[in-house]
């Protein structure tokens, strides 16, 4: 695995995301490697990075009108009137692009993010879809995808709970997951409220969690159009791919390293 130059590891002390310049332009020698190690974090970093072309001065949340609702659906669910924005797709010789783009429509590795709107706690949770720039923030900055304060970890690593069959046996070393990690607390309430994670589940500690890539919708382009066709798969893609400038990303994803099975005794001490 590559070195990893300078501090592309966390957040900052105070739990809270580093903030960059609106609008920042990261050279391209300048970049983070395609692999992200996000152990052993110092201040500034990799959610800087790959947060640095997301507006500051736009919060990723719109004031909540069924607070009830808000304190019990993850921070990353997608709501009712969240709806993908419906911007025109173009195909350019190195990948897609937006008719009309702006800075914040892409990552610091000049991948193109799906635009949606801010509305949560607007209307109903959509437990079906995850709000990308929301995901998108707590994978980048380790932060626990319900409430989204700073993940649980110790010295064994960042708590994270995954989906898994009873009985299936606990993930192997290089776990492919979009699902960012979590703190006690959450882990705790989203065993107790969500049937599938109480049917089953994997509850592990990650010392190295790497974000690799993107998930989203694969795009090709047309002879006969400059806009391009979405080919109807929806793939994990590295960036250390070149298709990876044809997707349009929904989510980060991260490969885990040095798992350790968490006991749920810390969930019950924590719920007590």
């Amino acid at each position: 695995m590559q070195q990893i130059p300078r501090a592309f590891r966390g957040r900052n002390s105070s739990g809270a995301l580093p903030q960059e310049p609106s609008g920042s332009v990261v050279p391209p020698e300048e970049r983070p490697p395609s692999c992200l190690s996000l152990s052993g974090r110092q201040p500034g970093g990799t959610a800087a990075y790959l947060l640095s072309s997301q507006p500051k001065d736009i919060p990723l949340t719109a004031p909540a009108l069924n607070s009830a609702l808000t304190d019990v659906t993850p921070y990353i669910t997608a709501w009712e009137y969240e709806r993908p924005n419906a911007v025109p797709i173009v195909g350019k010789r190195l990948g897609i692009a937006y008719l009309r783009e702006n800075p914040y429509d892409r990552d610091s590795f000049g991948v193109l993010w799906s635009s949606c709107g801010l509305a949560r706690g607007q209307g109903r949770p959509d437990y079906g879809r995850v709000h990308p720039q929301r995901q998108r923030q707590c994978m980048g900055g380790l932060l626990c995808q319900r409430c989204a304060g700073p993940a649980d970890e110790n010295e064994q690593g960042v708590l994270w709970l995954l989906d898994a069959e009873p009985g299936s046996p606990s993930p192997a070393e290089g776990e492919v997951t979009a699902h960012p990690p979590v703190c006690r607390g959450c882990a705790a309430e989203a065993i107790r409220r969500c049937p599938p994670l109480r049917r089953g589940h994997a509850l592990i500690r990650v010392k190295e969690p790497e974000v690799s890539g993107v998930h989203g919708m694969l795009y090709r382009p047309t002879r006969l159009s400059t806009y391009a066709v979405a080919t109807g798969r929806k793939e994990f893609i590295p960036y250390t791919d070149p298709m990876v400038r044809w997707v349009l990303a929904g989510q980060l994803y991260a490969r885990l390293f040095d798992i350790t099975p968490a006991t749920h005794d810390e969930l019950i001490r924590e719920a007590a």
